[in-house]
């Protein structure tokens, strides 16, 4: 995938999570040629939102804990996601190591 799709892609995820959050529909017809959305982009874009639903439904309830936390503070704070992910990362990889050697996650 070219940088340029991906980028088009990630643009109209964007829109639409937008679109969502303000109680909109991104498919409706006049976001489609206001965003000139082609059939084959339309139907990218479900899949793609399908798909990230379907892992967000897979993950456990303190990871989309996480994703939600994640989410809420997208706009409003880039660094602080930054560091979420970071802190969330470790304390995923501090969970693992306590599984594989038995012993409790640090405090």
């Amino acid at each position: 995938m070219s940088s340029a799709t991906y980028d088009r892609k990630m643009e109209l995820l964007k829109k639409a999570a937008d679109a969502f959050e303000n109680g909109t529909d991104p498919f409706n017809h006049a976001s489609l040629v206001e965003n000139a959305v082609t059939l084959d982009e339309c139907m990218e874009l479900s899949d793609l939102i399908a798909t990230i639903l379907k892992g967000w439904l897979a993950l456990d309830s303190s990871e989309r804990a996480e994703h939600v936390a994640l989410g809420a503070i997208y706009d409003e704070d880039p660094a602080l996601v930054v560091h979420l992910k970071a802190s969330f990362k470790l304390a995923a990889t501090q969970k693992r190591l306590a599984q594989v050697t038995g012993r409790r996650k640090p405090e």
